[in-house]
């Protein structure tokens, strides 16, 4: 507590500025894929088209819930970023709806996309996000100019001038919403508590060396997002086993104490540096420390093996738990598309309203779903093998169809004069 508290305070605003780095990351690998040039039908109807635009939703979602726990000024600046990456995100989606075959379009976009990383690298360091100089030169049609200067706004408004999200405030909850929220709270916890006292107790009775890596293991996976959930166990699971081989393979090489505490000592930073990179990667790290630091205090044979097992059984036992008391897999793939382009079309007829406050709800409306539809066409069945449809294929082209012209359409109306 001393150490945490006083002598080595940790930045408590970090984890929500490392989610919005990231956005800003992606949002770069977008803008640099956009400035490649035109694609075709056939293209924009594979299931690996616009891998991008689908990261970039996913970082937001993440981000999304780091900023909302998030404290400090430090938080301040991540919401505030975050708005304006969301502005940035519309802007490229009218860009990457009417690519243009100009290739002075291309040049500029290439900038933003290292404008972008810059203030993603920014974000990650955390220090101040400077000011970005106005794109000087504009090219192809109205709604592709109008793009442009609605990222300069959105940029702008991250250092307090002008612009979207200078006076953002966080969004005042209310009471149906903090019910809402509480008893998914309550529920979580108690599906850990009781999944963490079924795996305590099964890993007693099988004789498992360390049972509380397997409740460990249950706590970090389980997740209130089902597909977070699945996710997370397969990479636990997956690094478990890679790092637990790595240290098998070690620990009959190692005698002296000070080499095993040089390993630890190196895999610890290791551990840290890897922590925001790759979980599995991370998890593997942490099983090679694991094991020696146990190999060091209480020497044993199958050290590895124990910790491959009992975060398998933990992780396992978590996956299942989702399986069994979450929805079996929601709608179908078909339904998710169908409501994503139909929230899509919504968000296009709002457009013509020129409500600001209906345009905002109809896009942050026609964005989950596209989430939801996007998530749903890449889960590990899609990925290995298990195509998608033809008309699946199709359905998801006109949602992404739709959400370009509803961003393109906007632009060609306020002409990047953003009003959120």
């Amino acid at each position: 507590m001393v150490v945490i508290e006083g002598l080595w305070r940790g930045d408590v605003s970090r984890p929500a500025r490392q989610a919005v780095s990231a956005v800003f990351a992606r949002l770069s690998d977008m803008a640099f894929d956009i400035a490649s040039g035109e694609v075709g039908e056939a293209d924009q109807q594979a299931v690996h088209y616009s891998q991008h635009r689908r990261a970039v939703r996913a970082a937001i979602e993440r981000a999304e819930m780091q900023v909302a726990n998030g404290q400090g000024h430090g938080a301040m600046i991540a919401r505030r970023a975050l708005v304006s990456a969301d502005e940035v995100f519309h802007a490229l989606l009218a860009l990457d709806h009417r690519r243009s075959g100009d290739p002075t379009v291309w040049v500029d976009l290439r900038d933003i996309g290292d404008r972008l990383a810059g203030i993603a690298r920014q974000l990650r360091r955390g220090s101040a996000v400077q000011p970005q100089d106005a794109i000087a030169v504009r090219h192809g049609s109205a709604s592709e100019a109008g793009a442009f200067r609605a990222i300069d706004s959105a940029l702008e408004a991250m250092t307090g001038g002008r612009g979207t999200a200078t006076a953002y405030e966080a969004p005042v909850p209310t009471p149906a919403a903090d019910g809402h929220r509480l008893k998914r709270t309550v529920l979580h916890a108690l599906r850990i508590a009781a999944v963490v006292a079924i795996v305590t107790a099964t890993a007693h009775a099988l004789g498992l060396g360390y049972p509380y890596w397997a409740a460990m293991a249950v706590i970090v996976v389980l997740h209130p997002v089902r597909r977070m959930s699945v996710a997370r166990g397969v990479e636990r699971i997956l690094g478990s086993v890679a790092g637990g081989a790595v240290a098998s393979l070690l620990l009959p090489w190692l005698e002296a104490p000070a080499v095993v505490a040089g390993l630890v000592l190196g895999g610890t930073l290791a551990t840290i540096a890897l922590r925001s990179v790759n979980y599995t990667i991370f998890v593997a790290f942490l099983s090679v420390i694991f094991v020696l630091v146990m190999h060091m205090l209480h020497p044993a044979e199958g050290l590895a093996g124990m910790r491959i097992l009992d975060n398998v059984v933990g992780s396992v036992a978590a996956i299942a738990s989702v399986l069994v008391f979450s929805p079996r897999g929601g709608p179908s793939l078909a339904t998710r598309i169908a409501e994503a382009v139909a929230a899509n079309r919504a968000y296009l007829e709002a457009i013509e309203s020129e409500d600001p406050a209906k345009v905002t709800s109809a896009r942050r409306a026609a964005g989950l779903a596209s989430i939801e539809a996007e998530m749903a066409a890449h889960m590990p069945g899609h990925i290995f093998g298990a195509a998608i449809s033809t008309q699946e294929a199709q359905g998801l082209a006109e949602a992404r169809r739709l959400a370009g012209e509803a961003a393109a359409r906007w632009h060609d109306k306020v002409r990047g004069q953003s009003i959120f």
